[in-house]
């Protein structure tokens, strides 16, 4: 069974879109919002006029603890080619804790259907902006060509609401959707290695000797990635380690920035860097950071990243909504018998560009 919130003060949408979206040369209004049929947990749709136009409530509980998605549709108004995101503006309620975040579902005529998992959602009592990133959306598993870009010509609707891990019970309301190509503007920092010292993964060659593990031993006892290797001498070696990139809106950052303590092998002067592309492509750090045997800060600006010699990427461009790891670690051709080395590293975080 279909829920749905009618089509009133469309005009009011239009009239206040032409004002907030002037900047824009994509602002679609989404409309005629409707409550899918869903899984895991039981949820309704209310109207409500709290001074916004057009705005819906979703009053919903969840008993299961596994991940369930909590979405309302909507059909967009016209085309949107080159939208970035879908912007809105929201208030989020919990009676039960719950890890939620904030996703975009886009489904076109011939069932072909893209996700983005977004972001956190933050409780809010008072109406708060919030957007979704629809650039390098993938496809569902239910999707049945994934031809590799969405065609908003053929979107037929636009999905917007929750993933929600553990018990919830709450009120989710969301005002003035619409598809929107204006660029983010992030204000703060985004931390990388969430609120621990992150899901590292070390990787290296078989002839290198290294352990991982994750100690209080930051600058002021937190915990960090620490990494003890050891180099044979005379051959190119490797020892890495991978941080999957959140899964937000990236636009908008201008440079890397991380905390870390190095003392490499002999012959190793600087650290590897890298962002890695889900095609595979890497960019690396150029200059290289180099190595301290005392914490130290480093920013990065994301303009000093070069495409990896070993790797290759058709347009030749560090993309960051395409960007999926991070790497940090040490490689190259110890001198003399080679020896040990040892990296730390905490608080990695993506820095914006000052406004």
């Amino acid at each position: 069974m279909i829920q749905r919130i009618g089509q009133s003060a469309t005009a009011a949408l239009a009239l206040w879109f032409s004002v907030c979206g002037a900047a824009a040369a994509v602002s679609v209004p989404l409309q005629d919002f409707q409550l899918p049929q869903l899984s895991g947990l039981t949820a309704r749709l209310e109207a409500t006029r709290q001074g916004t136009p057009d705005a819906v409530r979703i009053v919903f509980d969840k008993d299961d603890p596994q991940r369930r998605m909590l979405f309302v549709r909507a059909k967009p108004t016209g085309a949107a080619p080159g939208a970035r995101a879908v912007a809105f503006r929201y208030r989020l309620q919990l009676d039960r804790p719950a890890r939620a975040r904030f996703a975009a579902l886009v489904r076109e005529a011939d069932g072909e259907s893209w996700v983005k998992v977004a972001r956190p959602a933050e409780l809010a009592t008072e109406w708060t902006v919030a957007r979704v990133s629809v650039a390098a959306m993938r496809p569902t598993d239910f999707s049945p060509l994934a031809s590799g870009t969405i065609e908003w010509g053929t979107v037929r609707w636009v999905c917007l609401g929750l993933v929600l891990d553990g018990s919830a019970k709450g009120t989710l309301e969301i005002s003035e959707a619409r598809l929107t190509d204006e660029p983010q503007h992030p204000t703060a920092p985004l931390r990388l290695t969430g609120e621990g010292p992150g899901a590292w993964t070390l990787h290296k060659d078989a002839a290198a000797q290294g352990t991982l593990t994750t100690p209080n031993e930051g600058p002021v006892g937190q915990p960090c990635l620490k990494v003890e290797f050891t180099f044979p001498g005379g051959r190119h070696m490797f020892c890495t380690n991978s941080l999957p990139m959140p899964s937000v809106d990236l636009e908008g950052y201008r440079a890397l920035r991380l905390t870390y303590k190095a003392t490499p092998p002999p012959g190793i002067s600087g650290l590897l860097v890298l962002l890695s592309e889900d095609s595979g492509a890497c960019y690396r750090a150029d200059p290289m950071p180099t190595p301290s045997a005392e914490w130290k800060t480093s920013t990065i600006p994301l303009d000093q990243f070069r495409l990896a010699e070993w790797t290759q990427d058709p347009d030749g461009t560090l993309d960051m909504e395409k960007v999926v790891s991070v790497w940090v670690g040490a490689h190259g051709v110890a001198a003399g018998a080679g020896g040990a080395g040892t990296l730390s590293v905490c608080d990695l975080e993506l820095v914006p560009f000052p406004r």
